[in-house]
């Protein structure tokens, strides 16, 4: 199972540190967000952070720099390198079945998406 919201438009993310945006769930539970980003190569990367999200809105100040690198498409992990926020793919919040038991039921809102 796996649940996410996502804002899938190609940017240049360069001149930026970090994401701000605001946050609340019905439920309080934790969620990854993911930052999708295309490699000098051209190859995929996934960065990630994990937030927990409460009843009440929440503001979320998250600098890129907090971001720990997933594994790419290759199923690797390159040690050491920074974020190429030149060619964003694409951010995701993401809740899945390693977060939540599998049948549970929840709202989350989203809302004013901004970089700094």
């Amino acid at each position: 199972m796996l649940a996410f919201l996502r804002n899938h438009l190609w940017r240049d993310l360069a001149a930026f540190t970090g994401i701000k945006f605001f946050i609340k769930a019905k439920d309080e539970l934790s969620a990854r967000l993911l930052i999708i980003v295309l490699g000098q190569k051209g190859e995929q990367k996934t960065w990630y952070t994990t937030i927990n999200i409460t009843r009440g809105w929440k503001e979320f100040r998250i600098p890129f720099k907090a971001f720990k690198e997933g594994l790419s498409r290759k199923k690797e992990k390159t040690a050491g390198q920074a974020m190429e926020l030149k060619a964003v793919k694409g951010i995701y919040w993401v809740v899945n079945e390693l977060t939540l038991p599998h049948g549970t039921e929840g709202m989350i809102w989203l809302d004013e998406v901004s970089f700094y």
